[in-house]
């Protein structure tokens, strides 16, 4: 065979095969075109349903047993839809939808699936039974907290948060350091888990804030920031000193300049001192601007003058949120050096904005 009619059969069989594979996507597309009208079709007369569902006007439930009782695949059409409205209702609405999914069997092949071999499986199972609530799913869901998929772990920390059953934060918090060589589950996920899970997770909070990890340490912190428990707030006055990871000790300060009393102006001022880093430094400044205490305005005052300029400057913005009182020690600032005149001028004008823009 003569290298040419090598190259013409091989350039004809290039063609075919390129025929053959856009004669295939355009089939796939007309199929899945013709499927989406199919199915669109179906949901169109069960979309009104859920709708009355979800808006809470079923009040004699015969929605709700009309979805409950539609066929294969019918239930196929809408059942995303539902799905997703789950996620955006409460109360009885919520629970009726909950009764449609579970007619339907989805709720017992999500649990089945928690323990597939699939990730994908079991993600989709966990995503299924936090949505629809399935508080008898938890003990399996706390287990997939160290899955060896990152994606499972994900899933089932949101869903246990979604569910809200406050036994969950201690396991929560224990799985956000790493077991052996794997990831453990994000903190910032851990964290949104941990403030749906309502007010009585304290006891777990406290024993996190002592936690031999960092991370689990810095989630606590979090959590008791963006929330209210009075206990906590202690637990953070003792714990601070001995903070040996300085950035959970900034957080640890950034907590007590939000929820902090006046008592707590000389725990702050103490890391105010040149000895202490300068990131530490920085954040007990501004966590007393965020307590806002009048009694901390001379110390502020004071530190205008301090070598670290960037210190200085956050203790302006501070004096700006101390009252009245700051904003006159400002003034009296811009009387003084060159240094301090700017970062006073510049505090007052940031102030000035904010005022207009809060009007």
């Amino acid at each position: 065979m003569s290298p040419r009619l090598l190259l013409l059969l091989t350039l004809l069989a290039l063609s075919l095969g390129c025929c053959v594979l856009v004669a295939v996507t355009v089939t796939a597309k007309i199929r899945r075109s013709q499927r989406s009208r199919t199915l669109a079709r179906l949901a169109a007369p069960q979309r009104q349903l859920v709708l009355e569902v979800a808006s809470g006007e079923d009040d004699d439930d015969a929605a709700a047993d009309a979805l409950a009782g539609l066929g294969p695949q019918e239930w196929r059409s809408i059942r995303p839809a539902v799905i997703a409205m789950l996620s955006k209702v409460r109360g009885a609405p919520a629970a009726q939808l909950v009764r449609v999914v579970a007619a339907h069997g989805e709720v017992d092949l999500a649990r089945r699936r928690l323990h597939a071999r699939s990730a994908l499986h079991r993600a989709r199972a966990a995503h299924l039974l936090g949505t629809v609530r399935d508080e008898q799913s938890v003990p399996r869901l706390l287990e997939l907290l160290h899955d060896s998929a990152d994606d499972v772990r994900l899933v089932a920390c949101r869903s246990l948060g979604a569910i809200g059953d406050p036994r969950a934060a201690a396991p929560v918090l224990d799985a956000v350091p790493a077991p052996g060589s794997r990831m453990g589950v994000p903190a910032w996920v851990a964290a949104e888990a941990l403030l749906a899970l309502g007010p009585d997770i304290e006891g777990a909070l406290l024993r996190g804030l002592a936690h031999a990890d960092a991370r689990v340490r810095e989630v606590a912190v979090t959590v008791v920031m963006h929330s209210t428990m009075p206990a906590a707030i202690d637990a953070l006055r003792e714990q601070v000193a001995g903070e040996l990871q300085e950035d959970v000790q900034i957080s640890m300060l950034d907590a007590l300049g939000r929820l902090g009393e006046h008592e707590d102006v000389a725990l702050l001022s103490g890391y105010t001192e040149p000895e202490r880093p300068a990131r530490v430094r920085r954040a007990a400044t501004r966590a007393l601007g965020d307590l806002g205490d009048p009694t901390a305005a001379p110390l502020l005052q004071a530190l205008l003058a301090d070598a670290d300029r960037t210190l200085a400057a956050a203790a302006a913005e501070a004096l700006t949120r101390v009252g009245p009182h700051g904003v006159e020690l400002l003034h009296a600032a811009r009387a003084q050096g060159r240094d301090a005149a700017r970062i006073a001028a510049a505090a007052l004008h940031l102030a000035r904005l904010r005022e207009m823009a809060e009007v």
